[in-house]
């Protein structure tokens, strides 16, 4: 939807759940709906780990063709 794209580009901009969800309501909500994006495209768009969350290649790609698509 445009607002997953939405938000995985604000997760792409923060790298950091926590400010993406306080744009979109909560991290139980936001965490899921990037799941559900990176399952629909079929490839990790972050790497995540308890420190940090980071943009994968394909992520990176997937930045510029969202952003051109909104």
């Amino acid at each position: 939807t445009t607002q997953q794209i939405e938000m995985f580009l604000s997760l792409a901009e923060h790298l950091n759940f926590t400010k993406t969800a306080k744009e979109y309501f909560t991290i139980s909500y936001c965490k899921p709906q990037i799941s559900l994006l990176e399952e629909e495209f079929g490839f990790p768009l972050f790497v995540r780990s308890k420190k940090e969350v980071r943009l994968t290649y394909q992520g990176a790609i997937m930045v510029k063709k969202c952003r051109e698509a909104l």
